[in-house]
């Protein structure tokens, strides 16, 4: 009996192991990506490919064009398939993209979060094993400007101010990011305060995983610092050697706790930060972190870090997927990829205007497949995109103050 027992607890422990996915997430700022940029695709290769993430933010990327560039020469180079990259906004100034492991996760949607510089970005993800989903805040908060320090300071606190507006709204226990370049000199900082203050009720605020109080360019720091890479100035980008720790990535407390979607404990790094290169280049030798050629890849391609962070996604047990109690929902498409045609199953919860409509890469509207009131049921939804080029679309449901979208690949 002692060693049944003793069997079947390891092979509970086996199942619970295998049942659980480990996702790497990573934050890079490019420095002004632009689709005729291509000499750095080389870089940004060596780059992706060490750091090997599930999830990847970037910021500093200026067009549908540039996103389609960095997916096709950059993460799926050589033809491969491995990465997507979710539907793309175009807002004022620079902005986030998200990328992402077909395996690993489908997109849903990409809502903007307006400032008075640049978007914010809000992506909601879906990790495919385990049917749970994420919502990562891309953001690229206010840079400093040495003639107006204070300025700036305070244009950074307003957009955090706009993000924590739809962070307190969350329901308590969602899991959310906030991840990217935040610009943001110290804990004492308005709008870092801002960030992790808990309060009100609700559980807006983020969990930074590093203690890091005061001015954060103190040497104490240095392995903790993402910019910048460089000492010198060539083609564009900051200089002066690694000081500050502007790009971050900050979790919700239920992201921050183990179960569901968990962060693991030290898993959070600054990419090629050995911790030897304080005011110093990132490729000056050696470098104890990563392999000489990646050294010269962060150094040539960015004046950032990027920062990497892994999280486990435990399966959602008796959870039907994605679906919110007493919202319409749409399903994936099968089959994807399609040619021509490919369907979708739309469930209804209460009459009312539904709305579902496609789009093409850029964002342009190519189809309006339902634009009309329904009662509740079951729908099945036809495209037939015999007219359409090869390529990635985006299929968008509204109904009411809900909005799904499915991410679908036309291959002819």
């Amino acid at each position: 009996m002692k060693v049944s027992f003793l069997a079947c607890i390891l092979l509970l422990a086996v199942q619970q192991s295998a049942s659980q996915d480990t996702v790497r997430v990573m934050t890079y700022n490019l420095l002004r990506y632009y689709p005729s940029d291509q000499l750095r695709d080389q870089y940004y290769r060596t780059v992706v490919q060490t750091a090997d993430p599930d999830l990847l933010i970037v910021q500093e990327i200026d067009t549908a064009a540039a996103v389609l560039n960095f997916l096709t020469n950059v993460l799926n180079f050589g033809g491969s398939n491995n990465y997507s990259a979710g539907m793309f906004i175009d807002g004022y100034d620079s902005d986030n993209a998200i990328f992402f492991k077909t395996q690993k996760f489908a997109f849903v949607e990409n809502k903007p979060i307006a400032t008075r510089l640049r978007n914010i970005s809000q992506f909601t993800m879906e990790h495919v094993a385990s049917g749970r989903s994420i919502v990562v805040f891309g953001v690229h908060l206010k840079a400093g400007n040495t003639t107006t320090p204070e300025a700036d300071s305070t244009r950074r606190s307003e957009e955090v101010d706009s993000l924590r507006r739809v962070t307190n709204s969350l329901p308590a226990g969602t899991n959310f990011l906030v991840v990217g370049d935040f610009n943001i000199y110290g804990s004492f900082e308005s709008a870092y305060q801002k960030l992790i203050a808990v309060g009100g009720g609700n559980e807006g605020h983020v969990i930074d995983p590093l203690s890091m109080p005061g001015i954060w360019n103190d040497p104490a720091y240095m392995s903790f610092h993402t910019q910048s890479t460089r000492v010198r100035s060539f083609g564009y980008g900051a200089t002066g050697g690694l000081d500050d720790r502007f790009d971050m990535i900050l979790m919700s407390k239920a992201a921050s706790e183990s179960g569901g979607v968990g962060f693991i404990p030290n898993s959070y790094r600054a990419f090629g930060n050995d911790g030897q290169h304080y005011n110093d280049s990132i490729n000056r030798l050696p470098n104890g972190a990563v392999p000489d050629n990646v050294a010269e890849a962060l150094h040539a391609a960015s004046d950032h870090l990027p920062v990497v962070a892994e999280f486990v996604f435990d399966p959602a047990v008796g959870v039907e997927r994605n679906v919110l109690p007493g919202k319409s929902f749409l399903t994936y498409n099968y089959p994807n990829p399609f040619n021509p045609s490919t369907s979708f199953e739309l469930d209804v919860h209460e009459r009312g205007l539904v709305v579902v409509k496609v789009f093409d890469f850029l964002g342009r509207e190519v189809a309006t497949l339902v634009d009309e009131d329904r009662d509740p049921g079951h729908y099945r939804i036809i495209w037939d995109a015999s007219r359409m080029t090869t390529g990635v679309y985006f299929c968008r449901m509204i109904s009411g103050s809900h909005a799904v979208t499915r991410r679908v690949l036309l291959m002819k």
